[in-house]
C-alpha cells in the first residue's frame, strides 16, 4: 500500500532524506498511539486508567525502539489503533464523530494490509453492543462509516489477494536465514535468549519475544488481566482481546516468515488491558480506604 511513501513525499521535499523523513514520522506516530490509548482510558474508562496506558506506551522500549526506524508497521498500527479508538469513544459518546474513525481505518488499510483486522474487531464490539446501536437514529453516521470502510476495502481487495498469495509462495522458498528481517537490528543477548543463530520459525516465537522484551511478570500480569476483561464482559477489551488472539495466531502459523515488528500489534492491546487492570486495582483500594 502506497500511504508511506505517500507520507515520507513532503519530508523529502524539505530536503530530508527517506530514511530521516520515515524516522521523522514514526517517532511523532508513537505519541498518536500514545494519545490514543489515554483518550480511549480516560472517555471509557477513568483516569487512572489514561496515565498508565499513556505511561507505558511512551516508556515501552520496544515502541521507542520501532518509533525511530523506518518500517511501516509504527505508522500502519498507529493509525489502526487511533481509528478503533476513536469509533468505541464515538460510539459511547458522540456518533457522529464514527465517520472520523473510518478516514484513520482508511488511512490504516492504505498504509498495510493487515490492518484489516480492525472491521473484524469493530465487527465483534457492535455484536456485543448489539442493543444500543439505534441505527435509525444514527443512519446518516453509519453509512459514511461503511462507505469509506466499504469503497476502500472493495478497491484494495485484488492487490490484498495477490499480496497475501505471493508472500505465502515467498515464504515457502525462503529459507530460516531470511525469515526473520530484523536481526542485525538486536543484539546478542536476544540471538542468545532463542538459543540460535539464525532463529527458526516456531509456533511460540511471539510468545518468547514476550518474555525477552517484557518479563514473565509483565506477561503474567496481562494475562490476568485478559481473564478479568473477559469476566467482567467489557464490550471494548473483549474486541481488543480479540484482535490480540486472531494477530497471534495469524503470526505463529506462518512456518517460514516470523517478523518481530509484528509484536507492535500486540503490545498495544497488551499495555491497555493492563493499564485498565492496574486502574481499577488502584480504585478499589481506594475505595476501601
Amino acid at each position: 500500500p502506497p500511504l508511506f511513501s505517500i507520507a515520507i513525499a513532503p519530508l523529502t521535499m524539505l530536503r530530508l532524506a527517506p530514511l530521516a523523513a520515515a524516522y521523522v514520522i514514526n517517532t511523532l506516530l508513537a505519541l498518536l498511539m500514545a494519545f490514543s490509548a489515554f483518550f480511549l482510558a480516560k472517555k471509557l474508562f477513568n483516569h487512572n486508567a489514561a496515565i498508565f496506558a499513556f505511561a507505558f506506551i511512551m516508556l515501552s522500549p520496544y515502541n521507542i525502539f520501532y518509533s525511530a526506524s523506518a518500517y511501516i508497521t509504527p505508522l500502519a498500527d498507529s493509525l489502526m489503533f487511533a481509528g478503533i479508538a476513536l469509533f468505541f469513544i464515538a460510539f459511547e459518546k458522540n456518533r457522529d464523530w464514527i465517520p472520523y474513525s473510518g478516514l484513520l481505518l482508511a488511512a490504516a488499510f492504505y498504509t498495510r494490509y493487515t490492518t484489516l483486522m480492525a472491521l473484524p474487531v469493530i465487527g465483534i464490539y457492535l455484536l456485543l453492543k448489539k442493543d444500543e446501536i439505534k441505527w435509525r437514529e444514527n443512519t446518516w453516521n453509519y453509512i459514511p462509516f461503511l462507505f469509506i470502510a466499504g469503497t476502500v476495502v472493495l478497491a484494495l481487495l485484488p492487490s490484498v489477494l495477490s499480496s497475501f498469495s505471493g508472500f505465502a509462495s515467498w515464504t515457502q522458498s525462503t529459507t530460516s536465514d531470511l525469515y526473520i528481517r530484523d536481526l542485525p537490528h538486536y543484539s546478542s543477548y536476544l540471538i542468545n535468549f532463542f538459543g540460535e543463530n539464525p532463529i527458526k520459525p516456531q509456533p511460540l516465537f511471539f510468545f518468547k519475544e514476550m518474555l525477552a522484551f517484557y518479563s514473565i511478570a509483565f506477561v503474567a500480569l496481562f494475562l490476568i488481566s485478559a481473564f478479568s476483561a473477559l469476566k467482567k464482559r467489557n464490550a471494548v477489551l473483549i474486541s481488543l482481546l480479540a484482535m490480540f488472539g486472531a494477530y497471534f495466531i495469524f503470526y505463529s502459523i506462518q512456518k517460514n516468515f516470523q517478523d518481530m515488528n509484528y509484536l507492535l500489534e500486540l503490545e498495544f492491546i497488551m499495555i491497555f488491558a493492563t493499564a485498565v487492570f492496574l486502574s481499577e486495582i488502584k480504585m478499589n483500594v481506594g475505595h476501601a480506604r
